[in-house]
């Protein structure tokens, strides 16, 4: 293998794990292609590169009797790497750099969850919720109860509390729990489950927040 693509994947390694957490633990997100994922990973190995090196530059400003790789101090060898092409890769930086990168994929993974990112889209004005569809904005919503599920073509309607949810370009699953199957054109309450697992293709189900009182079944109870 090529000494440069060999040098490229060591440099970048930092950023390809914190890559693998956030495209793994993140919200709404279809499976990345190879030059995003790419993207992504240097991005975030960058960070981890600066997160490391403002470490060394703290531990500097604040010396004590303890070496904590006593191999870095000063600017990091990386940026004149980067930079000039001069000199070799010191591993340490690369380990280091590592140690920081699962830190980083997990802050990176929760602000894009939240979409907290620094309070940008307050300071922006917008309302756009970002470049996922809807579906998943609504199903990850934090206040969500209760939701209706209709399903027109088998005529049933499906109320629970939605555990997991998935989607790609075919179809969409929803897992939910504490269920209750109704028929949809006139309630019936004809079962209820533990969980249920629904998978159609995309926009074949309609899905409802449920109202504080659902609907009534024969037996004149009602779920809160």
């Amino acid at each position: 293998m090529n000494e440069v693509v060999i040098t490229i994947a060591v440099i970048l390694f930092p950023g390809f794990l914190a890559a693998l957490i956030v495209e793994n633990f993140l919200n709404y997100s279809p499976k990345w292609t190879a030059f995003k994922f790419g993207i992504y990973s240097f991005i975030l190995g960058v960070l981890s590169y600066m997160a490391l090196q403002m470490s060394v530059w703290i531990i500097g400003v604040f010396p004590s009797n303890i070496d904590f790789l006593p191999q870095l101090t000063g600017e990091l060898d990386i940026w004149s790497f980067a930079s000039e092409r001069d000199g070799e890769i010191d591993l340490i930086e690369v380990f280091a750099a590592v140690a920081f990168s699962p830190g980083i994929g997990i802050i990176t993974t929760r602000l894009a969850n939240n979409r907290n990112w620094l309070g940008l889209k307050k300071a922006t004005g917008s309302s756009k919720y970002g470049n996922e569809n809807l579906f998943s904005n609504f199903l990850a919503a934090k206040n969500l109860g209760f939701v209706y599920i209709r399903d027109y073509e088998l005529d049933l309607m499906y109320e629970g509390t939605v555990a997991s949810f998935s989607e790609n370009d075919d179809i969409q699953e929803i897992v939910l729990e504490n269920v209750r199957v109704f028929r949809n054109h006139d309630s019936e309450h004809l079962e209820s489950l533990t969980s249920l697992y629904i998978s159609k293709p995309a926009s074949e189900f309609l899905i409802e927040d449920a109202p504080e009182k659902t609907v009534e079944v024969s037996d004149d109870t009602t779920n809160k």
